[in-house]
């Protein structure tokens, strides 16, 4: 590159944002439906119930009076009985093409009794304490609709040795609210992201002087699963360079392919020691005698399994301003089986849970929103007035050759492209800047082609660069077809 500089985007707030405020419940999962729209799977926190809401834009959604159980309504709030279920949803999978029409939905749980009795788990009748000691189980439901379920098995994921090394009686084997699963369509697996914590490490958190990390497991059937490897640690640039005091680690992370490589949100995690005020203020327990913050970063990575940071580590959805219903805590709002964003013309709409505190006792509130960023628009290469030069590393393509590129060149400004040559870098004939189309103006989706050649087919299975000629623009994509 000369004369470009990279930058990092955060995604911006959805005008309607929070378009989902249920208050004490939290929003899980999000499911592209072609009846109703969309459907968000929610649990209610009095007691983890497990609740459906439908959208027809993915903005506006109502409560479906649904009748599929027969529930202990007395933790379910009154109005629409939309309960599906009991149990917090640590997974949630569609897959139409089973040929098993009663296993096409497919749910990851942590059962719970608070709402209904539950006589599978004799581990639910023991103490809180006796729970904590045991580990927390998890099953695997099945359901013909995504609203049915039956239980089908118990998955391994809870059995084994303890993998929160600096609390050994507590989530082994990394089971809590922040395991999430999904399927990787690339890899062929189902994927979990697992919690732990690590310590002593006295650079992080004043508070447990320890580390918050993220192990990934997988499984082919979602019972049987690896044992879990850690592949996020915080380091010493978040101990640094933290944006508040008090930095703990990662509390939660999923991933998800996104074109040629995957991304995913890393839920960082803060917890600051509260000052007298703070403890009054905000009604803090004598337990937990800390203020918690989370936001979302981006993470990469080019095979699914190895992440880095993104980028310079900025925030890709950020907290709200204090008070605000997102100012405490992040958390992404999951698509249901890959992850991610769901696409939206030309802009990727990531959903995502805030929390704040909103009663007596540290009691949280919760609501879902939408960021929103351009599509392939987490990172751009920018070039001012006097212009700047970026060229890619050796490809080969086998498709027609048609390129498109992701391009804002505002006003006064401009894209170009040529092939070079792989070793030399020097433009081939026919394919120079000065035989190339001209980008102008803001466009997702714009063709470059040149003089006498519409495509690259003449290059086609053979090596070759490109280099693009930026001025006033930002280059965020480019691909062929």
């Amino acid at each position: 590159m000369e004369g470009v500089t990279r930058e990092t985007h955060s995604v911006r707030e959805h005008p309607a944002n929070p378009v989902f405020n249920p208050h004490r419940n939290y929003p899980h999962y999000i499911v592209p439906d072609p009846e109703v729209g969309y459907r968000l799977y929610y649990n209610h926190a009095g007691g983890w119930v497990q609740h459906v809401a439908h959208s027809k834009d993915g903005i506006n959604w109502d409560l479906p009076d649904l009748n599929v159980g027969d529930f202990d309504r007395s933790h379910i709030p009154d109005g629409p009985n939309n309960v599906i279920g009991a149990g917090e949803i640590n997974g949630l999978f569609y897959e139409p093409h089973d040929p098993d029409p009663d296993r096409r939905w497919k749910m990851i749980v942590r059962p719970t009794t608070r709402t209904f009795k539950h006589k599978r788990w004799p581990y639910l009748n023991l103490s809180p304490e006796k729970r904590d000691q045991m580990g927390v189980p998890y099953e695997l439901r099945v359901s013909p609709d995504g609203y049915r379920w039956k239980f089908e098995a118990e998955t391994n994921h809870w059995k084994g040795p303890t993998a929160d090394f600096d609390a050994p009686t507590y989530q082994p084997y990394a089971g809590s609210d922040v395991f999430r699963t999904r399927w990787d369509p690339v890899l062929r697996k189902y994927v979990g992201n697992t919690k732990h914590r690590i310590g002593p490490d006295f650079r992080l958190s004043s508070i447990f002087h320890s580390a918050r990390v993220v192990g990934q497991i997988e499984s082919d059937d979602l019972t049987h699963w690896s044992a879990p490897r850690i592949y996020a640690y915080p380091d010493s640039i978040n101990a640094a360079h933290q944006p508040l005091n008090g930095m703990h680690g990662i509390y939660e992370a999923d991933g998800y392919p996104y074109e040629s490589m995957w991304m995913s949100n890393l839920s960082m995690t803060n917890y600051t020691p509260a000052t007298n005020r703070q403890m009054r203020d905000h009604n803090l327990m004598d337990s937990r005698p800390y203020i918690k913050r989370n936001w979302i970063r981006a993470a990469a990575s080019r095979n699914g399994r190895h992440w880095y940071y993104f980028g310079d580590r900025k925030p890709l959805v950020p907290l709200g301003p204090d008070g605000a219903w997102n100012s405490g805590y992040l958390r992404a709002v999951n698509l249901v089986t890959t992850g991610g964003p769901i696409v939206k013309g030309d802009e990727l709409w990531f959903y995502y849970r805030g929390s704040t505190i909103d009663g007596p006792k540290n009691t949280w509130g919760h609501a879902m929103g939408i960021g929103i960023l351009r599509r392939d628009g987490f990172a751009s290469l920018n070039a001012g007035p006097d212009g700047g030069l970026v060229i890619t590393r050796p490809f080969v393509f086998e498709v027609e050759g048609r390129l498109h590129v992701n391009v804002d060149a505002g006003k006064d400004g401009s894209l170009r492209a040529s092939v070079v040559d792989e070793d030399t870098a020097e433009p081939l004939p026919g394919f120079t800047e000065a035989d190339s189309s001209v980008v102008v103006g803001d466009s997702p989706r714009a063709r470059v082609g040149w003089r006498g050649h519409e495509t690259l087919s003449p290059h086609k299975k053979r090596y070759a660069r490109l280099a693009f000629h930026l001025k006033n623009a930002r280059l965020y994509s480019f691909w062929i077809e």
